[in-house]
């Protein structure tokens, strides 16, 4: 038994010989001792990484490459989320602690630092499209100011600082009044 103990170590021992194939004397037969991954659980815990990282990190899994779960539709949802529980708190983070250093008490209501992260809520074309109309229709922005967002430079001629609203918007003092004359 030392004999075979002593053959063993010499020919598989030590880093230099890990890998090798064993070879046994007549007579004996192998028997694993460890796992394999696939038995130890190796597969899972690697994405049992990645979740903890997304948790860690409020990222989303499917930012991370773990699609497992993921459809088109919660996707998107997901792509909201994120904006909302993690880029903006931390934005709104980054943004005070830049105006409390870059500016004076007394400069901070003239001043200030904004992220500007409107790209980022729109998860398509036709959302984009659905909002600038809105934003136009109910003259919050002008069209110049839309151009702007867009990265677009104003109408040359001064007719995108028109605001428009609807006509049944106007303000009931100054609509025209009835002819209470008429026949």
């Amino acid at each position: 038994m030392q004999r075979l103990r002593q053959s063993w170590e010499g020919t598989y021992g030590g880093s230099s010989n890990s890998g090798k194939v064993a070879i046994v004397e007549e007579g004996m037969d192998y028997q694993q001792v460890g796992l394999s991954p696939q038995q130890a659980g190796a597969t899972d815990t690697k994405k049992l990484t990645i979740s903890d990282i997304a948790r860690i990190f409020g990222v989303p899994q499917f930012l991370l490459e773990d699609l497992d779960r993921a459809t088109f539709s919660n996707i998107e949802h997901l792509s909201l989320l994120f904006r909302q529980h993690t880029l903006r708190p931390w934005c709104k983070r980054i943004e005070g602690e830049l105006n409390t250093k870059l500016f004076p008490y007394d400069e901070q209501m003239r001043f200030m630092c904004v992220f500007d992260i409107d790209d980022l809520s729109m998860s398509d074309l036709n959302s984009r499209s659905q909002w600038v109309e809105s934003m136009m229709k109910w003259g919050i922005l002008n069209r110049d100011e839309v151009r702007a967002k867009e990265g677009y430079n104003p109408i040359t001629d001064g007719t995108g600082q028109e605001y428009y609203v609807p006509m049944n918007m106007t303000n009931p003092a100054q609509s025209p009044q009835p002819d209470t004359n008429a026949v």
